[in-house]
């Protein structure tokens, strides 16, 4: 039956007058919007938390770069070398030979320190326990230097409190 309905329509529109169907119907072009934007939303949420992550892995690895810069220049001249934190700026100055560069973590990298403890590295690279909490947003990283007094720093991930 639909075979014959099929056959009287082409005849009825008559030679050359056959129904285009090359195109979209305006609701199947919706439609895909539709997905496409949910698609490119939820895209657009997990690249933000990549970033933040991103972020705050940089910034530990600044700190973990700048304390074994710190450990490996005192153990190489032979003299005590500081890394010091400051809480309220949420920034870092390492001394070395006299020499202080300061770090800002909040300017480069959107980064606040919490819970620090400053570390001194002897002339032989063993150290005190020390070291820093960085949070961004609800992501936490710690950085610190190992409290057996071998000097080792370490990373650490954790939650946030």
């Amino acid at each position: 039956m639909n075979l014959l309905i099929a056959k009287w329509r082409l005849l009825s529109l008559g030679p050359g007058k056959m129904k285009s169907s090359a195109g979209f119907t305006l609701m199947e072009l919706l439609i895909v919007m539709v997905i496409a934007s949910i698609a490119m939303g939820i895209g657009l949420l997990s690249t933000q938390n990549m970033r933040q992550n991103y972020q705050l892995r940089t910034a530990s690895r600044r700190v973990f770069a700048d304390m074994q810069k710190v450990r490996l220049k005192a153990i190489k001249e032979g003299k005590v070398g500081s890394f010091a934190f400051d809480d309220a700026n949420d920034s870092y100055t390492y001394t070395i030979d006299g020499v202080s560069t300061m770090v800002d973590l909040r300017g480069q990298f959107g980064v606040a320190i919490y819970n620090s403890t400053n570390v001194n590295f002897n002339g032989n690279g063993t150290a005190g326990s020390g070291g820093v909490q960085l949070q961004l947003v609800d992501h936490c990283q710690r950085v610190y230097v190992a409290s057996s007094g071998t000097g080792n720093v370490r990373v650490i991930d954790q939650t946030c409190p």
